[in-house]
């Protein structure tokens, strides 16, 4: 994120206002709409099954919609994509990981991420256009 305050200021405030917007709403939903996401037993002694096990001991199975993890990975890379695509791509690529990873180890539902996924599409319409150049320009 700090990068992107060097590649572009009006960008990083809007990533930043649109990850305000997305943190908002989601405890707006998170005080009043509690939700549980049912995760299995985990009995494997491997890495990968202690690695879990440490993320659920962690983060507690409560307040998964809409998830955070997809809206504010898919704002970085909204905002990566209009600095410059090869970054946006990686960046979409990496959200796309994130995404699939919280379904596959039981953090969230799909639900959640059409929550997030819109959370974030509306936070980043919002803040691009708060921070919009005609709008800047139209002020000085």
């Amino acid at each position: 994120m700090a990068l992107l305050l060097l590649a572009r200021v009006r960008l990083f405030r809007s990533a930043a206002a649109a990850m305000i917007i997305a943190w908002l709403v989601s405890y707006a939903f998170y005080f009043f709409l509690q939700s549980y996401v049912a995760r299995p037993e985990l009995t494997g002694s491997d890495p990968l099954t202690a690695l879990i096990r440490t993320v659920y001991a962690g983060d507690q199975p409560y307040n998964d919609f809409p998830s955070l993890h997809t809206s504010l990975s898919t704002i970085v890379a909204i905002h990566w994509w209009r600095v410059d695509r090869r970054i946006g791509i990686a960046s979409g690529v990496w959200t796309l990981l994130i995404v699939a990873s919280t379904v596959l180890v039981h953090q969230h539902y799909l639900a959640d991420l059409a929550g997030g996924l819109t959370l974030a599409a509306v936070a980043c319409v919002v803040s691009l256009r708060l921070f919009a150049r005609d709008r800047g320009a139209a002020a000085g």
